[in-house]
């Protein structure tokens, strides 16, 4: 049976790191998601044989679902009692709620004139769907009985990392555990082999339990489960979405197989990414993270990357310098790599471009330019 001691060293271990992030709120048009790698991985690929501990591992709290139905948000957003915000749950992105009444009867009354209309601009949108609403009382019946006064029923979350806990909304980044008959039972994993969700790896693949999603995935997908299911009221371009999650997933397994453990690399998405910066005043790292948005002409011209809801990273060039000169143009690239010197202004880092820095892709990391 896990105990409280894990998290007592996620506190020590962030302690720094949380001294820098202010806790964030309102809505924002990003999916929040996040964290682990399995370097090399691909959703796509075989499954090993040898299959994960099916139990809480590492850094693991015991907690508290809010009474129901408050507790569950929708499918994969839950309340727990003592936690300012809520919990977004790993690797797993169920739809949308159909919040509106005027939604909620066009959908019933027309399903494709309805989705001819969430979909028409560019991209994956994101909307309400009678799938959300499926995922979210599925939830509601998952964690029925749960009783936090019974030793054997309460629920336990289990984050990745001590430095990858908290996601864009500062929303907590978890595996929800809970015992049922006297087996551990994964809500993340069950939601996936329910169909409730794909496989969520846009913001990287699952650190231990990546091939425990795989095999959930396809079993849901050969039992025609829930989005998989013929005529589902669910998007209808998930083959295309799971392409693009996994490109960006890549990515990131790419840094963490070479970079994570190089102090001269810093990954944004790390809780800690800005008191390290901190500790690296007027030196030169090389920081890897999403780009958001790139002046190209300018004083300074600047590029910003994500950090945290209203709280971006700036990278900017006083001199005039071709930012572009290797061939990488930010507002093209999943990730990049930006090598620089870093500096303060209003109390943030920023990473400051000069003549001797340099800019990389995502999809090809620098290895080679790591001293």
């Amino acid at each position: 049976m896990p105990n409280n001691s894990p998290y007592i060293l996620i506190a020590a271990a962030l302690a720094l790191g949380f001294a820098s992030c202010e806790p964030k709120g309102g809505a924002g048009a990003r999916v929040d998601e996040a964290s682990g790698s399995a370097p090399g991985a691909s959703s796509s690929s075989e499954p090993s044989a040898e299959p994960a501990v099916m139990e809480p591992q590492g850094f693991v709290q015991e907690a508290e679902l809010r009474s129901l139905p408050g507790g569950v948000v929708d499918g994969d957003t839950f309340k727990v009692v003592g936690y300012a915000e809520s919990l977004r749950l790993l690797n797993i992105n169920t739809e949308e709620l159909l919040h509106k009444r005027a939604d909620r009867a066009k959908a019933a009354q027309n399903w494709k004139a309805y989705l001819r209309e969430q979909t028409k601009g560019e991209g994956f949108e994101t909307f309400g769907t009678p799938m959300g609403q499926e995922a979210k009382e599925w939830a509601r019946q998952f964690f029925k009985g749960v009783d936090p006064k019974a030793d054997e029923k309460k629920i336990w979350l289990e984050y990745q990392s001590a430095t990858r806990t908290h996601g864009f909304f500062d929303r907590h980044l978890v595996y929800v555990w809970v015992k049922k008959d006297g087996d551990w039972v994964n809500y993340n994993l069950e939601a996936v082999r329910q169909g409730m969700s794909p496989y969520y790896t846009k913001y990287g693949y699952s650190d231990r339990l990546h091939d425990e999603f795989v095999r959930a995935e396809r079993e849901a997908r050969e039992h025609k489960r829930g989005i998989w299911a013929p005529g589902a009221k669910s998007y209808p371009d998930y083959p295309e979405r799971i392409a693009w999650w996994n490109r960006r997933a890549d990515q990131i397994a790419k840094f963490r197989e070479h970079f994570d453990d190089n102090p001269r690399f810093v990954d944004l998405a790390t809780d800690t990414a800005f008191a390290t910066l901190r500790t690296r005043l007027g030196r030169r790292v090389v920081v890897f993270g999403e780009p958001t948005s790139f002046k190209e002409r300018g004083d300074p011209q600047r590029i910003r990357m994500s950090y945290r809801y209203r709280r971006d990273f700036p990278i900017v060039s006083f001199e005039p310098v071709d930012m572009t000169k290797s061939g990488v143009n930010p507002d093209k690239e999943e990730f990049i790599y930006v090598e620089g010197v870093v500096s303060m202004y209003r109390g943030d880092p920023q990473l400051r471009y000069d003549e001797k820095s340099w800019m990389r892709s995502g999809k090809e990391p620098p290895v080679g330019e790591d001293n």
